[in-house]
């Protein structure tokens, strides 16, 4: 029995060697080097390096003893925040015990069940704003 006969006769065994070289052929010139995963990022996470920008923090800038933004109160319409849940939310924006709640409220205006950011840009926005810095050990702070 040679290896002729293993495919068969005729158009079948003909159709059979034409896929197996087209087979051989994609895989020994294919153009591919290599097959790596990509890690899923969010839109807006380079802009800071894009624009090279630095955390702005000036002790006496505009008034003495500078802005803070202790005391105040901002609302925020976006498109969510995190996944969608005070008691869930990322280091950054959860509550300390001895401050006012950075986020005290969550509620979907598009109609969805669960007030989750799926593209990130509310909780990028709300992390601007309120962000604690604790994961990045201070030096990122809203």
């Amino acid at each position: 029995m040679s290896i002729i006969d293993l495919f068969g006769k005729g158009r079948r065994g003909v159709f059979t060697w034409v896929l197996l070289i087209l087979l051989f052929c994609s895989f020994y010139f294919s153009p591919v080097q290599a097959v790596v995963s990509a890690q899923p990022g969010l839109l807006s996470d380079r802009v800071a390096a894009i624009v090279n920008a630095a955390p702005f923090a000036l002790e006496n800038f505009i008034i003495p003893g500078g802005l803070s933004g202790k005391g105040e109160l901002i609302g925020i319409a976006d498109n969510g925040l995190d996944r969608g849940s005070l008691s869930d939310l990322h280091p950054d924006l959860s509550n300390d015990a001895d401050r006012a709640p950075r986020i005290s409220a969550l509620k979907s205006a598009s109609g969805r069940n669960i007030p989750d950011d799926p593209s990130g840009h509310g909780t990028h926005m709300a992390g601007i704003l309120v962000g604690s810095g604790e994961s990045s050990q201070g030096k990122y702070r809203g």
